[in-house]
């Protein structure tokens, strides 16, 4: 029995560890702070740089490989001779395509955010 009680003792005393008084504030402290910092995506960060550079890269280098390399080097010559509605048809889809676009920014600034702002009010 007495064995039993020590044990116990021991148990109540060692085993089970209790949190000091300030934990929680502690914990709520770190949470609110990490909330805090803002990070940007590495999208936000070095993405909009990095393409306009290697897209400026690549289309000097291909124009300076287009000036020295001959053309009697490449082993095939591709002309390709369109009809006028092909050209037509194309133009027709740009125009067709920015106005759709457009249309949907206008749509979207002026309809969704006055929809978001009358159900904001409940």
């Amino acid at each position: 029995m007495q064995e039993d009680k020590q044990l116990k003792a021991l148990l109540t005393k060692w085993a089970v560890e209790q949190p000091a008084a300030d934990f929680t504030n502690t914990v709520m402290q770190r949470i609110t702070s990490a909330g805090n910092a803002h990070t940007s995506p590495l999208h936000q960060q070095k993405l909009p740089r990095l393409l306009p550079g290697a897209f400026i890269i690549i289309c000097v280098l291909l124009l300076a490989l287009s000036f020295r390399v001959p053309a009697a080097t490449i082993a095939f010559l591709f002309t390709p001779k369109l009809p006028a509605q092909y050209l037509m048809q194309g133009f027709y889809f740009l125009v067709a395509f920015w106005v759709v676009m457009l249309l949907n920014l206008l749509f979207k600034k002026y309809f969704f955010h006055r929809s978001t702002q009358n159900h904001s009010s409940f």
